[in-house]
């Protein structure tokens, strides 16, 4: 088996369309495909036509994906969530920028702070319940 590459899918709330408008503006994310389920032709009730089934975005180098047609989390699971979008940025001031701009109605859960490794350090949940881990090296 060969993994050709690994891609975090989020499932913003029912609402990536403004989420990708906040990952657009706090992470610098060009949106390259999307479809909604009326393009996909699926039989939705009018509200839900505008809603989207699958979006990619770049950042950077990654792909981040996301669909307002979350799965239902599976019975009983509590606590924190398994999976955090660990970003990588260029330095401490474009961490801090991309971390109040993910906090705007959400949550800071770590603010920025220096590390054992010479990096910095923040975690944010955004306003439509995606985790986000943003880190940048400051020293060699």
């Amino acid at each position: 088996m060969s993994v050709k590459q690994l891609n975090p899918y989020v499932f913003p709330n029912g609402d990536a369309a403004d989420a990708i408008a906040l990952y657009e503006s706090a992470l610098g994310a060009k949106l390259e495909s999307k479809i909604t389920c009326a393009e996909a032709g699926m039989d939705v009730p009018p509200e839900r036509r505008d809603k989207l089934v699958h979006a990619e975005l770049r950042i950077g180098h990654g792909l981040l994906m996301l669909s307002d047609m979350g799965l239902p989390r599976a019975a009983g699971v509590q606590g924190p969530p398994s999976v955090q979008v660990a970003v990588d940025v260029g330095g401490a001031d474009e961490l801090q920028r991309c971390l109040d701009a993910l906090a705007a109605g959400g949550s800071v859960l770590m603010p920025a702070h220096d590390t054992f490794y010479g990096g910095r350090l923040a975690a944010v949940v955004d306003r439509y319940g995606v985790h986000w881990l943003l880190n940048c090296m400051i020293k060699a």
